[in-house]
């Protein structure tokens, strides 16, 4: 009998541990909304992940909820210390707690296997702003132009107009100069229940991606032709001295620093775009 008694307990034992690994990953992992097809899904949900760039990120979530209508922002902060665990007291944002190195591109992943509430999903930086028209409703604009597969627009570079310090202004109205056409790159929204896969941080794969010419996407390097009523404001520069900044934290999608040229190769002070400006003020009241 004493064998039966000793397998029992192993066997015991063995559940018990099971059980355990089972709730330490169920209660470890991101919490979010998991993915059903049979879900209906709704609306629009802009994704980023960021690190260590509160300065920013106030302007950029009012900009996008209240000035063109986004209804959630899931924001991945790669901080070690969870940064902004308290930093938002709008219900509209949830913010995800994911440190390690280069997740960018799992953290868009996890917005795709992870959102069985919203529709559309945007995937940008807290460096760039959406552009559309008037009257400035992205879930109009979507349903219009993004009824399945994915849109791709293209990137208007924007650099320090002639700046060289940092203020407390928002971002949208210290940077008003831009490069006078479309950048060969750009970034996606794309419909979640799709189930596109991440690519790159600026082109998914497994999805029919377009511009807005309705042509046909095949790789991340891409320019729409033509002059389009959509694009992504990146104030890529900002001034030198926030550059630097920038280029200190790393990158979140490869490894390693930003070359030094690449903020001449960005700083763009071509023509004058008050676009996004008069969204943020129309957002915060002033218009």
């Amino acid at each position: 009998m004493s064998w039966v008694l000793t397998l029992t307990i192993v066997i015991s034992v063995a559940i018990v541990l099971a059980i355990s690994v089972f709730l330490l990953v169920y209660f470890t992992k991101p919490k979010a909304h998991k993915n059903s097809e049979n879900t209906e899904r709704h609306g629009s949900v802009l994704s980023a992940i960021v690190k260590h760039e509160e300065k920013y990120l106030k302007e950029w979530a009012t900009y996008h909820l209240d000035g063109l209508g986004f209804d959630s922002i899931w924001l991945y902060d790669n901080s070690d210390d969870h940064c902004l665990k308290s930093f938002f007291a709008d219900s509209r944002i949830e913010v995800i707690h994911f440190p390690g190195s280069q997740q960018q591109m799992a953290s868009y992943m996890h917005v795709l296997e992870n959102n069985a509430i919203h529709r559309w999903a945007a995937f940008m930086d807290a460096d760039e702003f959406l552009v559309i028209p008037e009257p400035h409703k992205v879930n109009e604009f979507l349903a219009e132009h993004c009824s399945e597969g994915a849109l791709y627009l293209n990137w208007r570079l924007f650099g320090d107009s002639h700046q060289t310090k940092a203020t407390d202004k928002p971002v949208t109205e210290r940077f008003t100069l831009r490069q006078s056409g479309l950048e060969g790159l750009g970034k996606t929204i794309l419909n979640i229940a799709d189930q596109a896969r991440v690519e790159d941080p600026h082109f998914f794969s497994n999805i029919r991606t377009v511009d807005l010419n309705g042509t046909v996407v095949k790789e991340a390097a891409h320019k729409t032709e033509g002059d389009p009523i959509a694009w992504v404001n990146h104030y890529f520069c900002k001034t030198k001295e926030e550059f630097m900044k920038k280029r200190a934290r790393g990158r979140s999608d490869i490894p390693g620093l930003r070359d030094l040229s690449a903020f001449d190769a960005h700083n763009r002070n071509e023509v004058v775009d008050l676009s996004a400006r008069k969204i943020y003020q129309k957002a915060v009241g002033v218009l």
